[in-house]
């Protein structure tokens, strides 16, 4: 039977065992010793003890174990979450007696806590049994002993569980079960996992189904804790309290509270007509309490500093200020953590107490008042360039009401170089009234400089209130701006296998940030710290230990930014093998070419791995030299790398080493073999009669000719045959070339390209391939074919019929094709009435080419004139007009355009016999319209100083005469004429046309778009020159651009004032 104290005392052991030790703490404790009470106390009732498991998720081992009588029970529950454990067995008063002792043992296990066993450590049994009282011990499950049970892993001076030999030897009962971490609560640094073997459980430190392993443990000088689940897998806990002792873990410092703001006051009377002054503000974040201090000036506020405790509000009594009475007070938040820490008072704010008169007084009169102040100002300080939330308060502390608007302005800054804001004030303000317009102002930036500075705030900045008092509109508030500083921490690790995941820490590193003096780097979490870091970007440069490089995965320099801390982490590998150089026997080859690379210098024991990075392939491997083979054929302008990994046989670090100016390095590859593809260009000289710039069906040219590149790259090969293409250049190195068809084969002209001389292609070969030819294409590999040059020996001709042709001055050149044109091989064909040809008048010689001057071969050589002396200059002709008394008309239709005048011939009708003027000495006279004949039966002259310019069909019956004279130039517009057939003899132009300066037959087309031919029924005289750029384009081989008939007519039908002598006209022989 028990004896009562044993009874009370389970009473208490069930309570503390179900109230604290599982429900108030995650953690077992030790063993617990437990004794006492008395049978029939009050505890009698009691039937059993019930153990109950609170730790959600864990399940462990417990033991109540009855000590002092050799048959004492022990029990083993395994107890799971949600549930517990009752025994009958230790009920009071059954087996049990005032000698007994009943002993609390459990598994030291903490579901949060971090165990990492090891397995060259020996065991012992923390506070539980030794192994003398283990031997008593039977029950349940008497095969396991005391040890194993209740073995915890320990240090090298643990003395010996059974079997585990001399103290500090290797533990066999710690290996043979698992490892079990039991006993001492808690155990530091440790990290639990569950195994289960045979039938009960034993604690292991290794991940779930990897036995073999122990885990990382504890904080790893992070913030992170990290342990076992019941599983067998681990957990983390972020920022967990138990590492706060890791360097830049822990709870953050204690910071002080924000300053009070939004203030507000309000007076009420009591009963005995005595007014108190109410103050709120607004909440501060993190504030635990507020205090308080007031007075009757702003330089006078009470020494006493009084705490309102959490509330944002204080009321002054009646019995401690005046009535109608304006009071001064301050606030500021205080805050308990660590030791406590107050915030900055807030900027000296006033209220006013009401004056609490009773209906019965006769109020005194106050004369009528406006005075607008600024009650309350605060300008936070803070981290440079930040934002920040002013406080303003406004007050119309006259006795008059405020109608109408008005400013506020906050300054940064007094000097007015910071941030400035004005806001509008719309409402109306009772004589009395204050407001707070915070709300407007938040948001203000600080200044980006650290130091001192004040604010200030002024009312009514503008000056659009008429006030009492002008000089108290502002208020001012100091404050300071500071740099934003942090920490960053440095380490450095051995990474063998070059991918960043080393994780012990070398010593030997030196670090500098942003360009400032080097520091060293210890093996220590971390290597070096720089504390008080600037807010902003930093860089950081490493310089490895003496034998150690930065592995490939770590970058250097590294950036970072703060706040936050930030952490800096490099990995070092040991220097590798070194050879002296890495050589190429050619550092530039053409396709089909190849080069021999040799690695130099390299000690003895290694090997050599050889990559070829882009084109090219290897042969003929020997160690340390091999023979590289460029590809062929190859269009692609490129360079390859062939590099070689050089390794210790016996494994570890390794050099690679590629072309690099001729040197070994183990950086990506600045230099390698120029791989320089060749290509060609294939075209044609071809005879272009046709005139079209285009090859087509066109027949090659024959001759010997000449193809010139530029630069002289390459090789020109020509053929003097029918074969297509006629010329080609090989071996072209890749880039941009002129290529020339230099000289011109004697006795042709170019029709294509029209450029020169030399006449020439810009092309460019290989990648960006381009040409600037209408046959030419580039090929996909950057060559280029169908670069054509078209020559002909047809060029634009002209031909007279009847008609004199007189070159003033030089040779006459008529270059007439060979073969029978359609439209006659002469330069002046017979006149179908006379059946003769005119004459062919030159200084110079005289070239037909293939045709012939005429029937007749009537030519003069050698015959000069001078056209200045003509009778058929504007000159002479307007001398002779001037001495006849004659004046000239003008000429209606006539409307001028600034330097020029527009003539529409639609406007002459039947125009009138005579002479007509139009001087425009510095432009031109257009005759416009839609084509035009002049009357029957009468004679025009048309007299222009000026140039003249003939864009329609002019035509003059035969009992008429036109004649235009003028001093500048006389151009026939390129529309005029006939398109097609070319022989059509139809006149575009009829009449006399004398220019004392050139006459020139305009062009406005190109081939192979053929001008039309121009016919002209009368006489062109031009002392200033002949330029005729009408061209027929392939229509050349056979008919004249220009052709101009004789009008015997014209001189018969002539004005008598321009024919003093009547003469006989016909044409003889020389």
């Amino acid at each position: 039977m028990m004896k009562n104290k044993i009874i009370t005392f389970f009473l208490f052991l069930l309570t503390f065992l179900i109230y604290s030790f599982f429900v108030l703490s995650p953690k077992s404790t030790n063993a617990v010793l437990v004794e006492g009470g008395t049978s029939g106390g009050g505890t009698s009732g009691n039937t059993k003890i019930c153990i109950s498991n609170y730790n959600s998720g864990t399940s462990w081992e417990v033991k109540l174990i009855y000590t002092d009588v050799s048959t004492g029970d022990t029990y083993k529950p395994r107890l799971y979450s949600g549930y517990g454990y009752c025994d009958n067995d230790f009920q009071p008063g059954t087996l049990y007696d005032s000698n007994d002792r009943l002993q609390w043992l459990t598994a030291c296990v903490d579901p949060i806590s971090n165990i990492k066993a090891n397995i060259n450590v020996s065991c012992r049994s923390y506070d539980a049994y030794n192994t003398g009282e283990c031997k008593n011990i039977v029950g349940d499950e008497n095969s396991i002993s005391c040890g194993q049970a209740y073995g915890a892993c320990g240090g090298p001076y643990d003395y010996p569980v059974p079997g585990a030999g001399s103290a500090g030897s290797y533990s066999d009962w710690a290996e043979g079960y698992g490892q079990v971490a039991f006993g001492t609560c808690p155990i530091p640094n440790d990290h639990p996992g569950l195994k289960t073997s045979a039938s009960y459980n034993n604690f292991r430190c290794a991940y779930q189904g990897n036995v073999s392993r122990p885990d990382k443990v504890g904080c790893r000088n992070s913030c992170h804790y990290q342990d076992c689940t019941s599983g067998g897998n681990w957990r983390e806990d972020r920022n967990s309290p138990k590492c706060d002792s890791v360097p830049g873990c822990g709870a953050p410092p204690c910071t002080a509270p924000g300053t009070p703001s939004g203030f507000s006051e309000s007076s009420s009377c009591n009963s005995n007509d005595q007014a108190n002054l109410a103050i709120d503000w607004s909440n501060v974040t993190g504030a635990n309490s507020y205090d308080i201090r007031w007075g009757p000036s702003s330089t006078n506020l009470n020494s006493g500093i009084l705490d309102t405790g959490g509330t944002s509000a204080y009321t002054i009594p009646a019995s401690q200020v005046n009535n109608n009475t304006t009071y001064y007070y301050q606030a500021r938040a205080t805050k308990t953590c660590g030791g406590g820490t107050n915030g900055s008072w807030s900027s000296v704010q006033s209220g006013t107490t009401r004056s609490c008169v009773t209906a019965t007084n006769t109020p005194t009169p106050v004369p009528s008042t406006r005075d607008l102040v600024v009650s309350g100002f605060t300008f936070p300080g803070g981290n440079v360039g930040s934002s920040v939330n002013p406080t303003v308060r406004i007050r119309n502390q006259g006795n008059t009401d405020i109608t109408g608007s008005f400013d506020v302005r906050v300054r940064s800054k007094q000097n007015g170089s910071g941030n400035n804001r004005t806001v509008t004030i719309t409402a109306d303000m009772a004589g009395g009234q204050e407001r707070d317009i915070s709300s407007n102002f938040t948001g203000m930036t600080l200044p980006v400089t650290a130091g001192n500075y004040t604010a200030d705030a002024t009312v009514d900045s503008g000056s659009d209130i008429s006030e009492s008092n002008e000089s108290n509109n502002t208020a001012t508030d100091a404050y300071s701006t500071t740099e934003a500083l942090s920490s960053i921490y440095v380490n450095a690790y051995n990474d063998p296998t070059g991918n960043c995941s080393g994780t012990t820490r070398v010593a030997g590193a030196r670090v500098s940030m942003d360009g400032g003096q080097s520091q060293s780097v210890a093996a220590t979490n971390p290597g070096y710290t720089y504390s008080n870091v600037s807010a902003g970007t930093h860089t950081l440069n490493l310089t490895p230990p003496t034998n150690y490089n930065l592995a490939s995965c770590s970058s250097n320099p590294k950036s970072r930014t703060v706040p936050p801390n930030a952490t800096v982490n490099y990995y070092v590998q040991q220097d590798p093998p070194e050879c002296t150089s890495l050589t190429t026997s050619r550092s530039s080859v053409n396709p089909g070419q190849n080069a021999t690379l040799t690695v130099n210098g390299c000690p003895a024991n290694v090997n050599y791995t050889w990559y070829t990075p882009g084109p090219g392939t290897f042969s003929g491997q020997s160690n340390n030299t091999i023979v590289w083979n460029s590809p062929n054929p190859y269009y692609t302008d490129t360079y390859a790398y062939p590099s070689v990994m050089v390794c210790f046989s016996g494994g570890g670090s390794c050099s690679a080493y590629a072309l690099s100016n001729g040197s070994a390095t183990s950086n990506p590859p600045l230099q390698g073999i120029h791989i320089v593809p060749l290509f060609s260009v294939t075209g044609n000289l071809f005879e272009d009669v046709a005139n079209s710039q285009s090859k087509g069906a066109q027949s090659n040219f024959a001759g010997s000719f000449t193809i010139t590149r530029n630069p002289a790259v390459g090789a020109v090969t020509t053929y003097q045959d029918a074969r297509v293409p006629n010329y080609r250049i090989d071996n072209l190195t890749p880039g941009s070339y002129t290529v020339s068809l230099n000289p011109v084969p004697s006795g042709y002209s170019v029709t294509y390209p029209l450029n020169g001389p030399p006449p020439s292609f810009n092309i460019t070969v290989g990648a960006g391939c381009s040409e600037n030819s209408l046959d030419a294409s580039c090929d996909v590999n950057g060559n280029i074919n169908g670069l054509n040059f078209g020559v002909t020996n047809v060029s634009p001709w002209i031909q007279a019929e009847g008609s004199d042709i007189r070159a003033f001055s030089g040779s006459f050149i008529n270059q007439i094709p060979p073969g029978a044109p359609s439209c006659g091989s002469f330069s002046n064909l017979d006149n179908a009435t006379s059946g003769t040809p005119g004459l062919i008048f030159s200084s110079g010689s005289q070239d037909h080419q293939s045709g012939a001057v005429s029937s007749k071969n009537w030519k003069v050589t050698g015959s000069s004139y001078d056209c200045s002396g003509s009778k058929t200059t504007y000159s002479y002709i307007k001398n002779i007009v001037t001495n006849n008394g004659i004046t000239p008309q003008s000429l209606p239709g006539c409307v001028s355009s600034g330097n020029d005048v527009n003539c529409n011939t639609a406007s002459w009708g039947s125009l009138a016999n005579g002479v007509y003027e139009v001087n425009v000495p510095n432009g031109t006279v257009n005759i416009n319209g839609s084509g035009y004949t002049f009357p029957t039966g009468k004679d025009y002259v048309i007299l222009v100083n000026g140039k003249i310019k003939i864009n329609e069909e002019i035509h003059v019956p035969n009992t008429s005469t036109a004649t235009f004279a003028s001093t500048n130039d006389l151009t026939i517009a390129g529309s005029i004429g006939v398109p097609s057939p070319f022989t059509s003899k139809a006149t575009n132009l009829e009449g006399w046309y004398t220019t004392q300066g050139r006459v020139i037959l305009e062009n406005t087309n190109s081939c192979p778009t053929a001008s039309p031919r121009l016919n002209v029924g009368g006489a062109i005289v031009a002392c200033g020159g002949f330029t005729n750029e009408r061209n027929l384009c392939g229509g050349n081989a056979q008919c004249p651009s220009f052709y101009i008939k004789e009008r015997v007519d014209f001189i018969l039908n002539a004005p008598e004032f321009l024919m003093p002598t009547r003469r006989v006209y016909q044409e003889v022989a020389p």
